[in-house]
């Protein structure tokens, strides 16, 4: 699909007209947004596998960059992305994730692993602790460091976790940001936390369907796991 020839505005209300729709209206609308391009990126890149564990990066923002910091949050026991991401782009990765098998190390020379996950607050759940994105940067010591990519596939904790790191300002020096989103489209809090994202200035350069997360509603098939990819266009490249 050429999605250049997709590029069109779709709106979000406003947060009380969306409490006010019903669960349709608000799926409808969520899933023309998140399968709507926003933004032209001339130069898609898929890093990684070509199936499940790779994720396309925008290569035109990529190049602006003058340092490249990833946060991949989710990585299970893949660490494709974290590796290539490194190759081609000399980034320094940090990948998360508290479910995995393996404990804290560093996998590579510039590439970290860290037995924890993205949470809207720290706190220990059955396989392991998950905390504030602020947290985990001031831990780093990455506050005020620009991040190319921040990505998280973080099985649904995702609705919780992104408010919080938009509403701390957490995303503001993120350039871009890469969310599998989890869920049916037909809660208001879903369309809230997209309406969060473009109001922060996130602009969608690509979207991809899960086949393997597919329902059909109302004759329409449509998928509860999607990936997709965020480019902000708040940020400002020279001060990276």
């Amino acid at each position: 699909m050429d999605k250049s020839k997709n590029i069109t505005k779709v709106e979000i209300p406003q947060v009380a007209e969306i409490q006010k729709m019903n669960g349709n209206q608000i799926a409808d609308l969520y899933f023309k947004y998140i399968e709507t391009t926003q933004y032209f990126c001339q130069h898609v890149i898929r890093v990684g596998r070509i199936t499940d564990g790779g994720w396309n990066v925008c290569h035109d923002v990529m190049m602006k960059m003058k340092s490249c910091l990833v946060y991949s949050f989710g990585v299970f026991k893949d660490l494709s992305f974290d590796d290539e991401v490194t190759n081609a782009y000399s980034c320094r990765v940090f990948a998360f994730d508290p479910t995995t098998p393996f404990d804290t190390h560093q996998h590579s020379p510039n590439v970290w692993f860290y037995r924890l996950g993205l949470g809207n607050s720290y706190r220990k759940f059955s396989q392991g602790y998950v905390a504030l994105l602020s947290k985990i940067r001031a831990d780093f010591g990455h506050q005020s460091e620009p991040i190319a990519i921040l990505k998280a596939d973080i099985e649904g904790a995702e609705w919780s976790s992104v408010p919080n790191i938009v509403s701390t300002n957490q995303v503001a020096n993120v350039s871009q940001l890469f969310l599998e989103f989890h869920g049916y489209g037909n809660v208001a809090n879903q369309l809230i936390v997209l309406k969060m994202l473009h109001d922060a200035g996130f602009r969608i350069f690509w979207y991809h369907i899960n086949p393997s997360c597919t329902f059909n509603k109302s004759l329409l098939r449509r998928s509860s796991c999607q990936e997709v990819y965020f480019v902000n266009t708040k940020f400002n490249a020279n001060n990276s």
